[in-house]
């Protein structure tokens, strides 16, 4: 049976090289491609990383005044984030905003099933109570029909009684 891939930054097709035009804080930031020579680099231990190593997506930041460089680099060989962030594979040809759009698309399917999950859950609920309904309006109807039956029977009975007093009333008389 096949590993499943691991989800780390450096097989994510979001980490980048975060840059700036004009400074750290300026609005202007523009962001540039890991290729796949230096990802292979930072597998086999090289030296691979620029220095403002970053999540397209904004999870993390190494050039972030105060953060730790070298842990940066080993959690984005090393860490798996699979419940963490938007993973995206690795792919040369992909730009980010292609990758985004697909990322959004697997989310909205993601939570439409869950959604489908959640309507057959309802669905099965509200079949075992509609089954229940089913069978108390089945006993229902069974006491209608025996109600009905004594009914007659008590109809039957009472007519009974009136034709024998009729029929007592003209004989004796």
């Amino acid at each position: 049976m096949e590993e499943e891939q691991k989800h780390t930054c450096i097989t994510c097709q979001f980490l980048c090289d975060r840059q700036s035009r004009s400074g750290y804080r300026d609005k202007d930031i523009y962001y540039q491609y890991i290729h796949s020579g230096n990802r292979k680099k930072a597998l086999i231990g090289e030296e691979w990383a620029p220095n403002n190593l970053a999540c397209f997506w904004g999870v993390f930041e190494k050039g972030i005044p105060g953060s730790d460089r070298k842990q940066i680099e080993n959690d984005a060989i090393n860490r798996d984030r699979r419940d963490e962030c938007f993973w995206q594979l690795y792919n040369h040809n992909m730009t980010f905003e292609a990758a985004k759009i697909l990322k959004e698309i697997e989310l909205a399917d993601r939570q439409a099933q869950k959604d489908r999950d959640l309507t057959k859950a309802d669905l099965k609920l509200n079949e075992g109570r509609l089954q229940t309904m089913q069978e108390n309006l089945a006993i229902t109807r069974r006491q209608l029909r025996l109600s009905y039956i004594g009914l007659w029977i008590v109809g039957i009975t009472s007519l009974a009684q009136v034709v024998f007093k009729l029929v007592e009333w003209k004989l004796f008389r």
